[in-house]
């Protein structure tokens, strides 16, 4: 019996991750030179973070950024795609307030803004449209990606660019400080 592999990044692949690894994790070693983007991310989003701090987290997957940072904030909302995953950061950070959704279509009440800071670690980048709706006055942007030319992020950027109080982010994982656009 062949078992079909599935299309990388469809919903059915991060189901099997969920199932099979126990969360969004990936079964290899990464291995970089240079500064590693995910400590750069962590220490950016915790030069963010403070008690009255409203954020939402863009694809949260099983849960580990809001369950490390969500009791440094006044509220930490989050979503991801995918069911499984979704089930699994409930349990995991069960303080933060967990939704389904692709960001795309209506936005789901829990969901609604306004967010001062907005993430997302390798999430969908469809969540960079929806700042103007999502983003209070002078919130900040950060985002991490698997590369620096990540298909349609410098587009959608520049497109929402001075049309809501988010400041600007990369692919690289550096944020604008509050208030600043970019």
């Amino acid at each position: 019996m062949t078992i079909e592999p599935l299309k990388p990044h469809s919903r059915e692949w991060y189901a099997r991750l969920a199932r099979e690894l126990g969360g969004y994790r990936h079964p290899w070693a990464r291995t970089l030179d240079g500064p590693d983007p995910e400590v750069t991310f962590d220490a950016l989003l915790m030069e963010q973070l403070g008690p009255g701090v409203r954020v939402l987290e863009a694809g949260c997957g099983h849960g580990p950024d809001a369950a490390r940072f969500a009791s440094r904030v006044g509220r930490w909302a989050a979503f991801d795609m995918v069911p499984e995953l979704v089930a699994q950061a409930r349990v995991n950070a069960p303080h933060a307030d967990i939704h389904e959704w692709t960001a795309k279509g209506e936005v789901p009440p829990g969901l609604r803004g306004p967010f001062d800071l907005i993430v997302s670690r390798r999430g969908p980048t469809s969540v960079i449209l929806r700042l103007p709706e999502l983003a209070a006055p002078g919130a900040a942007f950060l985002y991490v990606g698997p590369r620096l030319d990540v298909p349609q992020v410098p587009d959608r950027l520049a497109a929402v660019a001075g049309r809501c109080g988010a400041s600007g982010g990369s692919a690289c994982g550096r944020a604008c400080p509050r208030g600043r656009t970019g």
